[in-house]
């Protein structure tokens, strides 16, 4: 399979564990389509990263941060936590082949192959969990600032 072919098998792989995921947990109908579309921004945001950079940790490191921007903004819109499309989002950059074959590698006693895999699956979930929690500090970091702005503008309104 050709590499376009091999990357639209991975949007469409994306859409479908995203739903899954999202049905399993019990999401509600008219959040589904916010879902699919943030786990689909994930993996095209990976698929660009690799391409770019070609490693691991910050291909999935920006696009988990992409992709918590994403569930910031639905999460506004939508009045709904921003966690209800963060997680579903983020389900297609989990790096579940690299941990299968880890476990396999260590299990047939093949311990440098078994450090590679697990590296790789260890360097992708650091890259995730980074990119969630540098996006959301900034989230937070923008609402206190918002909010701190309305509450000094309140209070100048009031005085005059």
């Amino acid at each position: 399979m050709d590499g376009f072919r091999q990357e639209i098998v991975m949007l469409l792989a994306a859409a479908l564990a995203t739903l899954g995921y999202s049905i399993l947990f019990r999401l509600k109908p008219s959040r589904l389509p916010f879902a699919i579309i943030g786990g689909i921004i994930a993996t095209a945001m990976y698929i660009i990263m690799k391409r770019l950079v070609d490693n691991d940790f910050v291909a999935n490191f920006i696009a988990a941060v992409i992709v918590t921007i994403y569930s910031e903004v639905c999460a506004s819109l939508l009045k709904a936590p921003a966690t209800v499309f963060l997680f579903p989002s983020n389900i297609p950059l989990v790096p579940g082949g690299a941990l299968y074959w880890a476990m396999d590698r260590l299990l047939r006693g093949n311990i440098p192959e078994f450090l590679s895999f697990a590296a790789t699956a260890s360097q992708t979930g650091l890259g995730i969990a980074l990119g969630i929690v540098i996006a959301s500090l900034g989230a937070v970091m923008i609402r206190r600032i918002r909010a701190a702005k309305r509450n000094a503008s309140a209070q100048n309104s009031q005085n005059q």
